[in-house]
């Protein structure tokens, strides 16, 4: 189960219990992008993970009837062109990614020299994003690998076969572009694999871009609470985020869908038209021969500029 907010924002979302029936919405104006600035930030989980994240695909290979499967240097999540994940991500089963590109669009050498700039995938910021994110050395990972929300029975990934929470093939992941620059945080219950793309010691998860290992902006080991100290601006916890969002997940499921109807197009002319109908309107019918005609108008009035553009004379 996945949860991610459509504009990543939960902490201006009110909660429910807060409003009485029928109560309205009172928008207000919110600004994104580079006029954003960090004195505002993002309180709330702007990813939330039931289970195993997967930057790719969990593979059809080593999958049991219970849907249980073993990841390892040969059996990898398929490739994703997936580049950042802005704001507070909490996965409450283990993370596995296999990024093919860096997030970081000017760095050349990330492709042919990965140990120079690090790239690959970002958390917490996202470059062309909404900069509306956690504030400065606050948390934007926690991988709380708890048995019962993991189909990952086995993720070893080049650690001497010791099981790991967080493994990255192609391309690893890091939270802070400059050493200084958000001093971003992350915690994980147990190990963070070595980087299958490389023969030596290097991280899947560092602080750092070109980090080479874990660094003290990253907690983890066996019985690190990945989920501790996080509350979102809702009063919830993110241990009892499973729970929240089942919740509001039945309570959506008892409101009455309304009704949709299904019939044929008619047979004679009909119009679509702009959402606000500024002088923007289509004309569909159903009359071949009169779309013939259109078809026809349209190619001999297109044919004296093709033939310009093509052999330099209005007709060929």
């Amino acid at each position: 189960m996945a949860f991610t907010s459509l504009i990543p924002s939960p902490a201006n979302v009110a909660d429910a219990s807060q409003l009485a029936n029928g109560a309205l919405c009172a928008p207000s104006d919110q600004k994104f992008g580079e006029e954003r600035g960090a004195a505002d930030p993002d309180k709330g989980i702007a990813t939330y993970v039931g289970g195993d994240m997967y930057v790719g695909k969990n593979p059809s290979t080593g999958v049991d009837a219970e849907g249980n499967i073993t990841l390892s240097s040969s059996n990898a999540p398929d490739g994703s062109y997936a580049a950042e994940a802005e704001g507070l991500t909490v996965i409450n089963g283990k993370l596995a990614m296999n990024p093919i590109k860096s997030s970081l669009w000017n760095d050349a050498a990330t492709e042919s020299n990965q140990n120079v700039n690090g790239g690959g995938f970002r958390l917490g910021v996202a470059g062309f994003g909404t900069q509306f994110r956690p504030a400065d050395g606050e948390t934007v990972l926690a991988v709380a690998n708890n048995a019962s929300a993991s189909h990952i029975t086995s993720m070893p990934t080049r650690n001497n076969g010791v099981e790991s929470s967080v493994a990255a093939w192609n391309k690893r992941a890091f939270l802070d572009v400059l050493s200084s620059s958000k001093n971003y945080k992350a915690k994980v219950n147990g190990t963070i694999a070595k980087w299958n793309a490389r023969a030596d010691d290097m991280a899947s998860l560092v602080h750092y871009r070109k980090d080479w290992r874990v660094d003290n902006n990253i907690s983890s080991g066996s019985g690190v609470d990945a989920l501790a100290g996080i509350t979102v601006e809702t009063g919830k916890a993110a241990s009892e985020y499973s729970e929240y969002i089942a919740s509001m997940s039945s309570s959506l499921n008892g409101e009455a869908n309304g009704a949709v109807s299904v019939s044929t197009a008619p047979s004679g002319d009909y119009w679509r038209h702009k959402y606000n109908n500024a002088g923007k309107n289509w004309r569909h019918t159903g009359d071949v021969w009169r779309y013939g005609l259109r078809l026809l108008v349209a190619a001999v009035v297109a044919e004296a500029p093709y033939d310009k553009i093509v052999t330099g004379r209005w007709w060929d």
